[in-house]
């Protein structure tokens, strides 16, 4: 199930619902298309086919390329045929011809939306997109994106339907001893692979290489020694589950762009993230909305996130291990940050009991659409 699956499911008791879609301020397009892409996709690597077609696929593979995993969707086509048909029906609807659909949003928190031929679709043009990270001009500068900031007439940022939180234990108590007494300071998992977005067969000019951080996460584990869980390599999802709960820190380290899972995962297991990405607050702030490209608002994540730059992680380890023991050696910054967490906890993640994800997509859709 994705977060439009989710969103839906919130919405259908929602105490402001409006049975006369002609008193709804906001308007829910009812397309499970990220459902269906998290249930179909195998694309691990989440490259172009033409980046896995170049490779040497039949000659000393590596088998983490997944050069089965060639998609149709978004590379050779927008959506799949059920979102299609779906969207269509409401695009044909007396309701979104009324508004032109400026009303309406389309929950997508998937990177297919993105690229590729769904990214150039003109089917968004009038509606809202609540997608994973918004286009600004940045970064619609590589990768052939241009598109990207003017995709949709509004864009919120919704959180990720993280998977360690469908199968979190929410009825457990977890309490703030609990989190000190966790035996590893930290905890990262990453592919070998190339973090970069390619055009075909090579990076795409101008697209920035996240390899290199990633890959300084090791230097940080050899630091901590047993006191880390920190390695290159996918495992099962109940062995990265058990080692992130295990953790006290989390790193979230940018991918091909500048968001990551990641950063929701480990909310989802109380591990409070480690935020290495300088474009995040531009582009993947939750909640944040706007329009061609600039979002503004949303969530503050500052009270229980520590955050690097870039330079700062790849040029001065020293500092960031000693920054991290500071927290953990005065549990009064420690506390603070762990019960920030834990408001923040079901504003972020759409399985949890009572969880408000949706009423703050509702609340920014709302400001969006009503912009000029």
């Amino acid at each position: 199930k994705g977060g439009d699956y989710m969103f839906l499911q919130s919405l259908l008791k929602h105490p402001m619902r409006q049975l006369d879609p002609a008193q709804a301020e906001v308007v829910v397009i009812p397309c499970l298309f990220e459902s269906y892409r998290r249930c179909t996709t195998t694309n691990h690597a989440e490259k172009p086919p033409g980046s896995l077609r170049q490779m040497s696929i039949f000659e000393n593979r590596n088998p983490d390329d997944h050069p089965e995993d060639f998609e149709d969707i978004p590379w050779m086509k927008e959506l799949d045929d059920g979102s299609a048909r779906c969207l269509d029906m409401i695009q044909e609807s007396k309701l979104y011809k009324e508004s032109y659909g400026r009303n309406h949003i389309f929950v997508v928190a998937d990177w297919a939306m993105n690229f590729g031929k769904t990214l150039e679709s003109e089917r968004f043009k009038n509606i809202t997109v609540g997608r994973i990270e918004v286009i600004d001009k940045i970064e619609g500068a590589v990768a052939n994106r241009s598109a990207g900031p003017t995709q949709s007439r509004c864009s919120v940022v919704v959180p990720y339907a993280s998977d360690i939180a469908y199968v979190e234990d929410f009825g457990a108590p977890a309490t703030f001893n609990d989190w000190m007494a966790r035996p590893h300071v930290a905890s990262f998992r990453f592919e070998d692979r190339e973090y970069v977005l390619y055009c075909q067969s090579d990076p795409c000019p101008g697209a920035f290489d996240s390899t290199p951080l990633r890959e300084r996460s090791l230097l940080l584990g050899d630091r901590l020694g047993n006191r880390s869980a920190i390695a290159m390599g996918r495992v099962a999802l109940s062995q990265y589950s058990q080692e992130i709960h295990n953790a006290k820190f989390c790193l979230v380290i940018r991918g091909d762009t500048p968001s990551s899972h990641a950063f929701f995962d480990a909310i989802a297991a109380n591990c409070i993230p480690v935020l290495v990405s300088d474009r995040w607050a531009d582009v993947a702030v939750p909640f944040s909305h706007g329009r061609n490209g600039v979002a503004v608002d949303g969530i503050d994540i500052t009270p229980f996130t520590v955050s690097f730059s870039q330079d700062q992680w790849m040029n001065d380890m020293d500092y960031v291990g000693n920054e991290l023991w500071k927290i953990v050696s005065n549990p009064a910054v420690a506390w603070r940050m762990y019960a920030a967490m834990q408001e923040a906890r079901p504003k972020l993640l759409w399985s949890m009991p009572n969880s408000t994800v949706a009423d703050f997509v509702l609340r920014s859709t709302r400001k969006c659409s009503r912009s000029d």
